[in-house]
């Protein structure tokens, strides 16, 4: 009799033992289990994940969050994030906390990734080229001459083929892209001689971020591409060790590079594009109120970004005017030459990452 009643106490044990598994293999999901819009166009709550569920009780604990970038703090994505920052930890009495850390301060924008990826940094902002190596589709953004102006990449930010490749992002790679900004086109830059041809790439001793893609663009053009940290670019170009750099005037501007360059030919050969990122473990352990006003906050940040870009491309240029630097506009000729150059790194690039057909739409999102 006494056996019966160990035995059925042992099983009793175990039944318990297993509904408490269950209940932590819920806890620990991320991703894979949140199929809500990961975009910046989301203003609604995600679904909570378990994980949330079981942080309602603790709301008042803080938040603390590092966020890495690359870029100046008088650039538009950071004076927005900043504002984000300051009130998103107002409206949350504290308990959400953003830090922001500009200017390279934690590195270069490979660490970030990096950084988020282990949870070692919580958040980052960084150009979309940073993450082709986690996934390749992501690419699409550094295509040469896809996108003919921010209202047709705005368009793609929104689009069905975008959203698809940030959920399968995050249901992979344990990164959630909360908010999509824009740094501006991207424009040549030379220190000494003007380019105003096609020829006048060659030999170049160019900077490029430490993206494949941008390596290889400009090395099919005859450049010496030469890969360095955007924090670098001013003392290499000081020093010698460059002659020239890639880059949207916004952050020309904010890196005080104006004072070393003296030509800018308007080649407009890239988008802008950047990423916000956050951990999707740390996102996780936000309670749903938390995720909310986040991706909320993230949301009017970007807006205000897209609004910046008029207003503050006029102040750029004419920083860039009083500065003495001599703007060139390439011929058709020389734009046709360039367009030509680059169409085998986007055949090497792209052939296997996306067909024609999804080219084509991305294109007549433009019309």
């Amino acid at each position: 009799m006494i056996l019966k009643k160990l035995c059925r106490a042992s099983k009793r044990s175990i039944m318990g033992i297993m509904a408490l598994a269950a209940v932590s293999s819920m806890v620990i999901s991320g991703c894979g289990s949140n199929k809500g819009t990961v975009s910046e166009t989301s203003t609604q709550a995600q679904p909570q994940s378990a994980a949330a569920e079981n942080n309602e009780g603790s709301a008042q604990e803080q938040k603390v969050m590092k966020l890495a970038a690359t870029l100046m703090p008088d650039t538009s994505p950071i004076k927005c994030l900043t504002d984000m920052s300051v009130k998103l930890k107002d409206e949350t009495q504290g308990a959400v906390d953003i830090q922001i850390f500009p200017a390279s301060q934690l590195g270069g924008q490979r660490d970030f990734v990096e950084g988020v990826s282990m949870g070692t940094v919580e958040m980052c902002i960084v150009g979309v080229g940073a993450l082709e190596s986690f996934e390749p589709r992501f690419s699409i953004y550094g295509m040469p001459f896809l996108f003919e102006d921010n209202d047709h990449l705005y368009k793609f930010y929104d689009s069905d083929i975008n959203q698809k490749i940030l959920q399968d992002f995050c249901d992979q790679k344990g990164m959630r892209v909360i908010g999509l900004f824009n740094e501006g086109f991207r424009t040549v830059w030379t220190k000494e001689k003007p380019v105003e041809s096609l020829a006048d790439f060659k030999g170049l001793k160019l900077r490029v971020p430490e993206v494949p893609i941008f390596v290889d663009m400009f090395t099919t053009l005859g450049c010496n591409a030469t890969p360095l940290p955007a924090g670098d670019v001013y003392t290499a170009l000081q020093t010698g060790m460059i002659e020239g750099v890639e880059l949207p005037v916004s952050s020309i501007v904010g890196g005080k590079i104006n004072e070393v360059v003296k030509y800018e030919t308007v080649t407009n050969h890239v988008s802008g594009a950047m990423v916000v990122l956050i951990n999707e473990g740390y996102y996780q352990s936000l309670t749903g109120e938390q995720q909310q006003m986040l991706l909320a906050a993230v949301k009017e940040a970007s807006d205000a970004d897209r609004a910046n870009m008029v207003t503050d491309t006029e102040k750029y240029e004419k920083v860039i005017a009083e500065s003495g630097i001599q703007q060139i506009i390439p011929s058709e000729e020389m734009m046709a030459q360039f367009r030509e150059a680059m169409n085998g790194v986007s055949e090497k690039y792209f052939k296997d990452v996306i067909d024609q057909e999804t080219i084509d739409q991305i294109r007549a999102m433009a019309e």
